[in-house]
């Protein structure tokens, strides 16, 4: 298999109407969706029972409670795919999302995470805009030392890559930058995609 998505979640039961279809309802249909439930104590795992019986992509596991860097580590490490889709539970993928950081990943072999600009909802402030952070490698790691240049929801990467770093740190905050940052050590390029192809809530 060529594409893994993969998503933790701790009680997420309000959320099951943002990512769940849209990542269902994506142009590109042959992927499988590993589901770490992350030790919910809402009823997150009955929904996620029921995801999983309506469509056999979703594959739903329980650890108990691990954290999210150990929840994701996790979930790739049962992925079959090449390519890894990150996806936030209580975020959304616009439908052409996958296919188009598929296409991208398969044109440029050379580049181990690719991102895209996206829509930050702000419900703090009630506001909604687009982020455009860099697109080149060289802008994406010199902008690594004043923010994060990448919503991590919205980031595809090679589990090679993965592997060959040792995945994702396993600490309390920033486990995504972290993880990008070796990736550019090690070698890789980074880029981001100039379309929006989701939607990240704060």
């Amino acid at each position: 298999m060529k594409v893994s998505v993969i998503s933790s979640v701790y009680n997420g039961e309000t959320y099951f109407d943002r990512a769940v279809p849209s990542i269902l309802n994506q142009t590109y249909k042959e992927f499988e969706w590993i589901i770490i439930n992350d030790g919910s104590t809402d009823g997150t795992q009955v929904l996620l029972e029921r995801l999983s019986s309506e469509d056999n992509r979703g594959k739903v596991f329980n650890f108990g409670r691990l954290g999210r860097a150990r929840a994701l580590n996790r979930a790739v490490e049962i992925a079959c795919g090449e390519y890894i889709i990150q996806q936030d539970f209580d975020d959304i993928s616009y439908p052409r999302r996958i296919e188009t950081q598929v296409a991208f990943l398969d044109a440029n072999p050379n580049v181990g995470a690719v991102g895209s600009y996206y829509i930050l909802v702000d419900l703090n402030r009630s506001e909604r805009y687009v982020r455009q952070p860099p697109t080149d490698h060289e802008g994406i790691v010199r902008s690594m030392s004043r923010y994060i240049p990448f919503a991590h929801t919205v980031v595809a990467f090679r589990k090679k890559a993965w592997e060959q770093v040792g995945g994702y740190p396993e600490v309390e905050d920033i486990e995504d930058l972290r993880l990008w940052i070796q990736f550019a050590r090690a070698g890789w390029k980074l880029a981001n995609i100039p379309e929006v192809l989701g939607e990240h809530f704060v």
